[in-house]
């Protein structure tokens, strides 16, 4: 399984779980959410990407970022 989050200044945005059908070697998913009225807010943002199997995490990236 493939779990994506994003967070932000005002806390989670939203989470999504992939289940992978089959064994893979490389792999693209995309997951967002369309841009509020006015925009997002300034501030620290990240997403993470942790890869599971059977509950056991195998691996977990971050990526943080700040907007003005």
């Amino acid at each position: 399984m493939i779990a994506l989050e994003i967070d932000g200044p005002e806390g989670t945005i939203g989470r999504e779980e992939m289940t992978l059908e089959r064994d893979q070697p490389q792999l693209f998913r995309a997951w967002g959410r369309r841009a509020p009225d006015g925009g997002w807010p300034g501030g620290a943002w990240s997403g993470t990407v942790t890869h599971l199997r059977g509950g056991t995490v195998l691996d977990s990236r971050r990526v943080d970022a700040r907007l003005p």
